[in-house]
This record gives structure tokens, C-alpha cells and sequence, in this order.
């Protein structure tokens, strides 16, 4: 199902309660689709409220596609303005001309494929370049739509080393026009140890259920045991006074 959206404008241009409600309904589409297609003008530079719309597609989580309409005339869009978001596929089409129209539909078909996508274990286990520069234990995707990754680690992630981690998961498998969502778990060295050390301990009892009741038994054995340490607390008692005089 396609659904057609009118054309956004910046807030505070918003003058009529048409406009208002556009925009609204604009909105919920966005949360409403699969993949977004976004027509911009091909003659101007993308503008700030372009990258705004993007943001909210990635936020979202949709599939998004860029087109660039009016190929036809002087070309003034440059993709570097995507910068911050290079999976995005951008299709150029003259809407006038009729070239390329249906380009836009089929990308869309492969972003919603893309979207849908699930990575095996071990296909993610082979993965030896992360694990070895940004020392991650563990990896798996748990979810879809959007593809949604868990990390285990053994120490704080970067902003940095996420990126890295999401770039080569999409070299490597194909998240065409899909934002990626990633999860980071730590698990400290410590509490590594600790969860041994509790490990052995409850086996150790489980093996030897008679260890705690060797105090007591010894107690048992030796009842005149208390009695001593408080004769000689006593004693000690007494000549600290005698100093004390």
C-alpha cells in the first residue's frame, strides 16, 4: 500500500490550520509505513529541514529511500549532505520526463527485504575483525524491522566503536536503506570471577553438606572452650584497673 504524504514545511512557516494538520498527518505516517520515500528538489541544496525529516524516518526505524527529482535541469543536490547517514540509497528521476520513475518502487521492495533480514549466529561469530578491535565477547541479533543487534563486551563502548561495529555489519551483510539498532551489554571482568567463584562454592557444598556444622561440632567437643577466653578476658580486665589506680 502506497500512502502519499503533501509536502512539509518548516514550523514556523506555518500559517494555516491545513498546513498544521499536514504536517500531523504527515507524521503519522512516518510510524505508520514500512519504507519512506522522500522526493526532495534535485535544482537546490538539501535543506535543514530535509536532514530533520531523515532524522525522524531513522528514528522511527523505517526504510528510507531519497529521490531526487527534476534531473532534467541543473543538478544542484550533492550526496555529501548524507554523510551522516551513507546507507541511505538515493534514485535520480524526472518526474516531467518520465525517466526513471519506477525506480523508487523496486528500491523500495529490496529496503523492506533488507529490513525483514535475519543474520545466523554463525555468520555473525565469523566476524573475528570486531571481536579483535573492539574486544566484544558476544554478538546476536534479537530483533527486525529494524534489524536490531545485542552486544556483550567487556569493557565501555564508544560512540566510535559502534559505528565501526555497524559498518562492517553492513559490509558485510546487505542493510540496504535500513537504520540498525545496536544493544551493549558489559560484563566486567570481575563479576566474571565472582560468578565462578560462586559457581565453586555451591558445589564444593553440595559435594561436603557437612561443612557448615564443623564449627559447631568442634564446640561440642571442646565446651570448656568459652569458659577459657572469658577467664582470660577477666584477667586482662583486672590488671588494666590495677594500672588505672
Amino acid at each position: 500500500m502506497l500512502i502519499d504524504t503533501p509536502g512539509l514545511r518548516r514550523r514556523t512557516k506555518i500559517e494555516t490550520d491545513v498546513e498544521y494538520y499536514s504536517s500531523v498527518r504527515t507524521k503519522t505516517s512516518i510510524s505508520r509505513c514500512d519504507v519512506a520515500i522522500l522526493i526532495v528538489d534535485g535544482t537546490i541544496q538539501m535543506t535543514h529541514q530535509d536532514k530533520r525529516i531523515i532524522a525522524d524516518i531513522i528514528e522511527e526505524g523505517k526504510g528510507i529511500i531519497i529521490v531526487v527529482n527534476k534531473i532534467d535541469m541543473d543538478i544542484e543536490f550533492s550526496e555529501l549532505a548524507l554523510r551522516f547517514a551513507t546507507f541511505i540509497p538515493v534514485i535520480y528521476i524526472s518526474a516531467l520526463q518520465g525517466k526513471r520513475i519506477y525506480e523508487p518502487i523496486k528500491a523500495a521492495l529490496r529496503v523492506w527485504k533488507a529490513r525483514k533480514q535475519r543474520v545466523s549466529k554463525k555468520e555473525l561469530a565469523e566476524l573475528q575483525e570486531l571481536k579483535v578491535k573492539t574486544r566484544i565477547i558476544k554478538i546476536t541479533q534479537i530483533g527486525i524491522e529494524p534489524p536490531t543487534f545485542h552486544i556483550r563486551s567487556g569493557r565501555k563502548l564508544k560512540t566510535q566503536s559502534i559505528r565501526f561495529i555497524e559498518k562492517t555489519i553492513r559490509s558485510k551483510f546487505n542493510f540496504i536503506g535500513s537504520p540498525i539498532r545496536i544493544d551493549v551489554s558489559m560484563r566486567l571482568a570481575n563479576q566474571k570471577l565472582k560468578s565462578k567463584n560462586i559457581k565453586k562454592d555451591t558445589n564444593i557444598r553440595r559435594r561436603n553438606p557437612n561443612i557448615r556444622r564443623r564449627n559447631p561440632d568442634v564446640r561440642e567437643r571442646n565446651p570448656d572452650v568459652r569458659r577459657r577466653n572469658s577467664d582470660v578476658r577477666g584477667r586482662n580486665l583486672g590488671r588494666h584497673r590495677r594500672t588505672v589506680r
